[in-house]
């Protein structure tokens, strides 16, 4: 049980540097996820649209679908009714005369007679009054149709206007000139020294450990989460080795270690609308940051083979 309940914390990425430098890389491309290498940076891109094309639009179509599906129902059933009551309408007339429904009192004939309009043709709003007030369970269907109604109205709104609206988050940062990793998030920027960074390799994705101000204005950790698989629940472990030798091995020698032919490496990003704009001063919020964090000193400990301490004493 003590195994299972231990606290995992990221590892510095200096711990792999020996083996990473060493490690063979592809000719001239890059792997997914990276965007861009050029000679003073290279960025890493995230997984977040998966969030879009996985999740938000699914949803959008499949609820758009069922709307299409009661609505193109509740037409059928509108239309049937109306049929049923004319074909009742007309074979009362052939059995008892043409004025069978000027003569009778009954009000069952009568209901279904003055279903249909003078233009020989039920209006919905009348077959809504049968369904709702003159069937069996119309007052359960009618709470229930409501209550779909107030789904569709907030649900399809709602996913459609998170689609338009979804942002391009900014990539992951590293930059060979100072050595430092960065990005920024709502307004937020958030950085690390590539000498310090701490990585985390789990199920989820490969996460970078950089520090950022928090809502309250305290300097906390912050997590860049990326997925070589697109996959946004799971990623596989064999592909993170060769993504941490690509940064290392540009961020130690070079582009020109990396790209043997070209001059630099841009790849085509996900369509967005709108994007995670760049926070204004973002160069000065950086440095401020990196003062707090050397004043800070409260990077968890390592032991003597550089794995963090769970437990410090």
């Amino acid at each position: 049980m003590g195994r299972l309940n231990r606290l995992v914390h990221p590892i510095p990425l200096k711990n792999k540097w020996a083996s990473l430098r060493n490690l063979s890389l592809p000719e001239n491309r890059p792997p997914k996820p990276f965007l861009t290498v050029n000679d003073r940076f290279i960025t890493l891109n995230h997984n977040f649209v998966a969030l879009r094309n996985l999740f938000l639009i699914p949803w959008f179509l499949g609820i758009s679908y069922a709307l299409y599906w009661i609505i193109d129902d509740t037409l059928e059933g509108w239309r049937g009714e109306e049929r049923s009551a004319i074909r009742y309408i007309e074979s009362s007339k052939k059995m008892y005369g043409d004025d069978f429904f000027n003569t009778t009192n009954d009000p069952i004939p009568l209901r279904k007679f003055q279903r249909i309009n003078k233009d020989g043709e039920m209006s919905f709003s009348k077959y809504l009054d049968e369904i709702y007030n003159h069937s069996v369970g119309g007052k359960r269907r009618l709470i229930v149709d409501i209550s779909y109604s107030i789904f569709f109205l907030i649900g399809i709104p709602g996913l459609l206007y998170w689609i338009i609206r979804f942002p391009r988050r900014a990539p992951l940062y590293f930059d060979r000139e100072t050595r430092l990793v960065t990005t920024w998030r709502g307004g937020y920027s958030w950085v690390q020294r590539f000498d310090n960074l701490r990585i985390l390799e789990s199920p989820q994705g490969l996460i970078f450990s950089l520090r950022g101000e928090q809502k309250n204005g305290d300097l906390g950790w912050v997590k860049f989460v990326v997925q070589p698989s697109g996959n946004p629940l799971y990623s596989n472990a064999s592909s993170y080795p060769l993504i941490l030798a690509y940064l290392v091995q540009f961020m130690e020698f070079g582009k020109e270690h990396v790209l043997h032919t070209e001059k630099s490496f841009k790849r085509r990003n996900h369509f967005y609308l709108f994007e995670d704009k760049k926070p204004q001063n973002f160069d000065k919020k950086i440095q401020e940051l990196l003062e707090r964090i050397e004043k800070a000193n409260d990077e968890p400990p390592l032991d003597e083979n550089g794995i963090p301490i769970d437990n410090p004493r």
